[in-house]
């Protein structure tokens, strides 16, 4: 099993584990996260079966389209895709969708000293993520999950 799937109460919640031993994994579903990007290179996640894009103007500080201290959409990511019973970390509900992260959150000036604390997506890169989903045809699920003032 997984490390940390013990905390993962989601799965009890949603029945994820026993679809996930019934074969639904996700297998033939591609699924994008518009959120703040996805962490390249992390561990827990099958790289060959995920495509990361930006539609923001921002260059990342670190090249891995997530922000510094942030890691939303990396945590979304791993909700989703999480590599099932690879010993590291937790699984996702659908281990084997494919993913496509679209970074559509920016760093923006602040009064805080780490101004990477401070994320915010412009309606013109949500839609512009919506649209690039839209266009490619192979996206089955948009996934979105932020507010707005």
């Amino acid at each position: 099993p997984d490390e940390f799937e013990r905390y993962q109460w989601f799965h009890d919640v949603l029945g994820s584990e026993y679809a996930l031993e019934n074969g639904y994994n996700g297998d033939g579903v591609k699924v994008a996260v518009l959120d703040t990007g996805i962490r390249t290179g992390h561990e827990d996640f099958d790289w060959s079966e995920i495509e990361a894009v930006s539609v923001t103007d921002e260059n990342d500080p670190d090249d891995s389209f997530t922000l510094l201290g942030g890691g939303h959409g990396t945590n979304v990511c791993g909700i989703i895709k999480g590599e099932y019973d690879n010993g590291l970390g937790g699984h996702g509900i659908a281990p084997e969708a494919d993913l496509l992260s679209v970074k559509v959150f920016s760093p923006y000036d602040s009064d805080s000293d780490d101004s990477f604390d401070s994320v915010g997506a412009y309606l013109d890169d949500i839609l512009e993520g919506i649209n690039l989903c839209i266009d490619r045809g192979d996206v089955d699920i948009i996934n979105m999950n932020f507010e707005s003032t």
